[in-house]
């Protein structure tokens, strides 16, 4: 998270909005881009985005986005004038420059926007569990969603502490 903060602050505000809107909901950057409002239900808190295309859809249909409260926040503020435009209008590939520019100005080591969906992943699945994150990222095999979600000290440490308690005690 410091290395995400340190590399926020070197970029412009619009470009913040977008990472943390991707941090929040661990679409694909191409997904976050391409997104309008026209395909997103905001009747709650919550809002869904149906993706008008995707590379699962022949298997599985309709694929939809959970954009989490934080997140729609950071949307609403940003609302295009027209149902059709684009929350954020640049390519995938400025996305990445723009984020690897800012991470050298912020003296941290280099990332990618995608490992913003791995570091959803690993959150979810250690605090909800592995199912959880399977279903956020949408993938059809829970091996691709161990692949994305990581074992993290604090994750170990939780799983030790509900074993056998935060005194270690048998």
């Amino acid at each position: 998270e410091s290395v995400l903060a340190a590399t926020l602050a070197e970029l412009p505000a619009d470009k913040q909005a977008a990472i943390r809107v991707q941090r929040l909901t661990g679409m694909r950057s191409g997904e976050l881009l391409r997104m309008t409002p026209g395909q997103v239900d905001m009747s709650g808190p919550h809002w869904i985005y149906t993706l008008a295309t995707h590379k699962t859809r022949a298997h599985i249909g309709d694929t939809y986005i959970l954009i989490p409260a934080p997140a729609a926040a950071i949307l609403l503020e940003r609302m295009p004038a027209k149902p059709d435009q684009a929350w954020f209008r640049w390519s995938v590939g400025w996305q990445a420059k723009s984020v690897a520019k800012a991470a050298i100005r912020a003296g941290v080591p280099h990332w990618h926007p995608h490992q913003l969906r791995h570091n959803l992943a690993t959150e979810i699945a250690e605090r909800i569990g592995l199912e959880s994150a399977q279903k956020v990222l949408r993938h059809t095999n829970p091996k691709m969603t161990k692949t994305y979600a990581r074992d993290t000290i604090d994750g170990l440490k939780a799983v030790a502490d509900r074993l056998y308690g935060s005194s270690g005690k048998w």
